[in-house]
């Protein structure tokens, strides 16, 4: 049996666990659309070729496309980190919870 601090202790481990797959989720898909916005403001290769006008594109304009390929990385570091830190604060929950059903007896062996 757990007792009502260590039930609460779980629930709020389970809390922040989901809290930062979550913002992962949410970073991730961020950085997605960054990424993807930036993938259709570059200039692509075939393009620069067939215009060459294009292809001289402003200085604004090609570090505007890296600065957002830059956020994209940085926002899938973020996400990669926080899905880190989301399954460490589970695998704290789940031997916090070990811990607290050993303490407690549990497994019972029988006589």
């Amino acid at each position: 049996m757990q007792t009502a601090e260590e039930a609460r202790v779980i629930a709020v481990k389970q809390k922040a666990e989901e809290v930062a797959q979550a913002k992962a989720a949410a970073d991730k898909a961020a950085a997605e659309a960054r990424e993807a916005k930036a993938r259709q403001d570059a200039p692509t290769k075939s393009n620069a070729a067939r215009t060459p006008s294009k292809h001289a594109r402003p200085l604004k304009r090609q570090s505007g496309a890296e600065r957002l390929r830059a956020e994209a990385e940085k926002s899938a570091a973020d996400a990669a980190k926080a899905k880190e830190e989301a399954e460490t604060a589970r695998a704290a929950a789940l031997a916090d919870q070990q811990a607290a059903l050993e303490q407690n007896g549990w497994p019972r062996q029988r006589p």
